[in-house]
């Protein structure tokens, strides 16, 4: 709490109030007297707290920000409650951020982010968000991630019905992806993964790898009925992974000590080692002048092309 001391005063411009500082706000490199940016109403930006809004950004309708930054050529509207974080030319609505959050460049809309340390949880819900900065427990559900790059030093990441363009993703403990579409160039999970009905097919490159410092961790391909797994990349290498439900895998492949069950279709330009391939399997390869089947294990009615 500041006391009695007001934050800032409103100077009318148009229908709108630019802010003034009547104090000065280190945290942002706010001077006494410097301008800030536009509001509708000041219930708009508290006055007893250390948020600010900077000089191209505006906050309307029923948004409050509490101790959060808005900077850059950003919005904040309808219902949006920032208590803390840093908003960068983005479009918020209908929002709640709370926590060390950092959204860039994006649109957001009915989303919460609530991120007070790294094992707190942060969920995405029925959005359009571009540039998304992420750390800790995260959920995105039933939304169009646009990003550059995706890294998760998360403890559990999840996504739901999802569509995902981006370069890369790094995701190092728990990650769980159901029922969504990746379009990347580059995806890393290691530890404990789940990946069930989803597809992926790039030009870039999957990693699913299990940590050789945690013995215990484990790692599933699943699709079902009508939601098979088709993973099609330039470079695909899996291990110690368990991969069923009607997969189509196809690219360049490291395939080593997995199972791979419930009518797999393989178009392979790689290896093949260490691993069990069973239920109706078809395995193709492609490549002539590169092929290896080394250990491998086949039963039922398969077939080696």
């Amino acid at each position: 709490m500041m006391g009695e001391q007001k934050k800032y005063e409103m100077v009318q411009e148009g229908e709108y109030y630019r802010i003034r500082a009547l104090i000065d706000i280190p945290e942002y490199g706010v001077k006494v007297g410097d301008y800030g940016g536009v509001i509708e109403d000041e219930s708009n930006l508290t006055q007893d707290e250390k948020g600010w809004i900077s000089k191209e950004s505006k906050a309307e309708k029923q948004a409050t920000v509490h101790d959060a930054f808005v900077t850059g050529k950003s919005l904040v509207s309808d219902a949006s409650r920032l208590i803390s974080g840093t908003i960068h030319d983005s479009t918020i609505k209908g929002t709640l951020v709370q926590g060390s959050v950092k959204i860039f460049n994006s649109t957001i809309e009915n989303s919460t982010f609530c991120l007070e340390n790294e094992m707190d949880e942060g969920t995405i819900h029925d959005s359009y968000v571009l540039g998304l900065y992420l750390y800790a427990q995260f959920n995105i559900h039933h939304s169009e991630i646009s990003v550059g790059q995706m890294d998760g030093c998360c403890e559990h990441f999840h996504v739901n019905d999802s569509f995902i363009t981006l370069k890369s993703m790094n995701i190092l403990k728990k990650c769980l992806i159901r029922g969504s579409k990746l379009d990347l160039d580059y995806f890393r999970v290691s530890q404990k993964v789940s990946l069930f009905f989803f597809e992926m097919e790039t030009d870039g490159s999957l990693y699913v790898i299990k940590d050789d410092l945690n013995q215990d961790a484990e790692t599933f391909v699943f699709g079902r009925g009508r939601n098979p797994i088709r993973i099609d990349c330039q470079h695909l290498m899996i291990s110690s992974t368990t991969i069923k439900g009607n997969p189509y895998l196809c690219g360049n492949m490291n395939l080593t000590s997995c199972e791979i069950t419930g009518m797999p279709s393989i178009r392979l330009y790689g290896k093949l080692e260490h691993s069990q391939v069973s239920d109706l399997a078809v395995i193709n390869y492609v490549n002539e002048d590169y092929r290896i089947l080394k250990k491998i294990k086949l039963s039922g009615d398969d077939v080696y092309e």
